[in-house]
This record gives structure tokens, C-alpha cells and sequence, in this order.
């Protein structure tokens, strides 16, 4: 399970790779964002995820 270096362009890579979760940091939650800036990177991974789901 990677953890490190994980954004909606790397998604697709780890996938191929075999990776079969993620461990979201920095790109998801910043102490200095509001809950919901939280809420639109979560809904960025998981589009990002889908998206790499359907072309892996």
C-alpha cells in the first residue's frame, strides 16, 4: 500500500503496479484548509480513482 507521493496523477501508475489502497497525507488535509477544501481533494481522489479504474 503506497503512501507517499499519492495525487490523481499517480493514481493510475500505483494501480497498474498492483497497489490495492492508498494512504492520502498533504493532498488530502492541511491543517491551514477548511473542512470543505477536505471535502473537494476527497472528491478529487475519488474521481481521480474511478476515473484510473476504468483505464488500468
Amino acid at each position: 500500500m503506497p503512501v507517499g507521493g499519492i495525487t490523481g496523477e499517480t493514481l493510475p501508475e500505483f494501480l497498474r503496479a498492483g497497489a490495492g489502497g492508498f494512504g492520502l497525507g498533504s493532498g488530502l488535509y492541511q491543517a491551514s484548509i477548511s473542512a470543505d477544501e477536505v471535502m473537494l481533494n476527497a472528491k478529487g481522489y475519488i474521481r481521480s480513482y474511478k476515473n484510473a479504474l476504468e483505464n488500468v
